[in-house]
């Protein structure tokens, strides 16, 4: 059992008072941490962004090259797509010669079709009438 005097009464004051005084002191070393980390942070971002800057003039140039590239090679492709579309142009021209000629087959085969449709509809009518009137 602890016996209360006054020591032990100045003892807790001045205990409570240190840890007030460290607390705000722990406290300041963070914010003064933070702040550290903050313009390292800042720094750290500015020469990134520098790096960037750079990089993307070196890509500027890197990509006019590219550009001219593509612009020949799109030439390129531009006069391969005419010869293909002249090839398909005259495969075109050929399956429609083709077409025609299918369609008068054609035409035959629907008129036998029909022929023969027409047929099996009065053959079939013939026999329910047949079978109505018996």
């Amino acid at each position: 059992m602890f016996i209360f005097t006054p020591h032990f009464t100045v003892l807790k004051l001045w205990c409570r008072e240190l840890a007030v005084t460290e607390k705000d002191e722990l406290i300041d070393n963070i914010f003064s941490r933070r702040k550290k980390k903050k313009k390292k942070k800042k720094k750290e971002e500015e020469e990134e962004e520098e790096e960037e800057e750079k990089e993307e003039e070196e890509e500027g140039e890197e990509e006019e090259e590219e550009e001219e590239e593509e612009e020949e090679e799109e030439e390129e492709e531009e006069e391969e797509e005419e010869e293909e579309e002249e090839e398909e142009e005259e495969e075109e021209e050929e399956e429609e010669e083709e077409e025609e000629e299918r369609e008068g087959e054609g035409e035959e085969e629907e008129e036998e079709i029909n022929y023969i449709y027409k047929k099996c509809l009065t053959i079939t009518m013939n026999i329910v009438i047949y079978s109505n009137i018996n």
